[in-house]
């Protein structure tokens, strides 16, 4: 995390926090190779524009899974308070006041995430590549920003940190599906919470309550984002995790479960930038599988994706999934 301050203009306690910094804890972060599986438009406009969009969780396949993950850091906050009393006799407090009406708040300002899984699984090709299907292998080591607004289509794309902002960077993280699993992730997040020598904890040392809320906050809406019902741990999913800025406003696409709030996610080079501008760098595409059916159509839709990355200057190869499945 950069150091996340308040305003030059204002003193420790009176100004509202900013810079940047990961929701996720670093050490949480997921740094690999992930599959990210899409249709053949998809496809098309992921290796045409270079980028990726990240939906509103709100419209996920399970319209559940958005308060599954604040459920489960309410009941175990309820459960283990009282032990944290003791050490972080000033976190206690905040947090009962940020965790009154958490689900609404995580309802109403949802994370955004683009869906990937470690492993290239049959499952994942019937659930969301069927026929026509393809399955992206994406380096999730860069660093990854949301696409600047541009007023010239054709000026160069840049993604920065809002000027006078607290502004949470994109994460890749692994999804928790094991309850226990579950309750240790969260219960090492408030740990890290109640150390008075980080962020949270120094705030608090201050009584600068409103700033720390602000990090605490977005620190557990990311929390709640890395865990789903144990029904779904057979996908072994991977997400980045983006929330949008304050004075931005997300793009919209049609689907069959209604309109899709999202935004423009690039691989940027430099995280934390002196001149508060991330420069574009090609996405990180190192491997392209054609879902089942094997065979002759096969063979055609592994062209068809050869010359559609070659077009746009990517190198990856085309390989077909080698799974026996017609689907």
């Amino acid at each position: 995390m950069t150091e996340a301050a308040p305003a030059d203009d204002d003193q420790a306690g009176n100004g509202a926090l900013e810079g940047s910094f990961w929701p996720i804890p670093e050490n949480y972060a997921f740094h690999g190779e992930v599959w990210h599986y899409t249709n053949a438009t998809g496809l098309e406009g992921i290796v045409k524009s270079g980028e990726l969009r990240a939906s509103s969780t709100v419209l996920l396949n399970d319209p559940h899974e958005l308060l599954y993950g604040a459920k489960r850091i309410r009941r175990w906050w309820k459960e283990n308070r009282e032990s944290l009393m003791g050490e972080a006799p000033r976190l206690v407090p905040v947090m009962d006041d940020q965790l009154d009406g958490f689900e609404e708040t995580v309802l109403n300002n949802p994370a955004y995430v683009v869906c990937a899984s470690e492993k290239r699984l049959l499952s994942q090709w019937r659930n969301y590549a069927s026929t026509n299907g393809f399955a992206i292998k994406l380096d999730a080591t860069p660093s990854y920003g949301i696409v600047d607004e541009q007023e010239d289509p054709k000026a160069p794309r840049t993604t920065s940190m809002p000027e006078g902002q607290l502004t949470r960077l994109p994460s890749w993280v692994r999804v928790a599906y094991k309850p226990s699993k579950q309750d240790e992730l969260i219960r090492r997040f408030f740990k890290k919470l109640a150390l008075d020598v980080g962020h949270v904890g120094r705030l608090l040392q201050q009584d600068d309550v409103k700033n720390a809320r602000t990090l605490i906050e977005a620190t557990i809406a990311g929390l709640a984002a890395m865990m789903k019902h144990p029904a779904y741990r057979e996908e072994r999913e991977v997400r980045l995790i983006v929330y949008l800025p304050s004075n931005r406003q997300p793009g919209h696409y049609p689907a069959q479960r209604g309109v899709v709030p999202f935004v423009r996610i690039i691989a940027t080079d430099d995280p934390f930038p002196l001149n508060n501008t991330r420069p574009y760098r090609r996405l990180p595409i190192k491997e392209v599988r054609v879902g089942p059916p094997q065979g002759q159509t096969e063979r055609q839709r592994r062209l068809g994706a050869q010359s559609l990355l070659r077009a746009h200057g990517f190198n990856a190869p085309v390989k077909g999934s080698g799974i026996p499945f017609i689907p």
